[in-house]
């Protein structure tokens, strides 16, 4: 849905656990790519929590923050956790003209 819509309707402009905002510039189709992978992290059994547009900063206290310290100032689109633990990630990239977006996604996944 676009800003103006949203803005019209009073819907906000945040993830549904209220961690971290979605970007007015994104497009529909990234954010329902980012609902459909939260979807699929929240199938899996061990997953107990799942969050979208998390700030990888917000991983400080968990097992994997020496792995993705170097991203502190990234979002990353989709996190399931497990006992508070990350356990998956999901990062959406729809076509666009733009290499350095996908080269970013990929450096954040690896």
């Amino acid at each position: 849905m676009p800003p103006k819509t949203r803005r019209l309707l009073g819907i906000p402009n945040v993830s549904h656990d209220g961690w971290g905002e979605r970007s007015p510039s994104e497009g529909t189709l990234h954010r329902v790519g980012i609902d459909l992978s939260a979807f699929f992290v929240a199938s899996h059994p061990d997953v107990d929590r799942v969050v979208r547009y998390c700030d990888v900063w917000r991983l400080r206290n968990t097992a994997c923050w020496d792995a993705v310290s170097h991203l502190e100032g990234k979002r990353l689109d989709v996190v399931g956790f497990s006992r508070g633990e990350p356990q998956m990630v999901c990062e959406v990239e729809t076509k666009s003209g733009d290499k350095t977006g996908t080269r970013g996604t990929v450096e954040k996944l690896e």
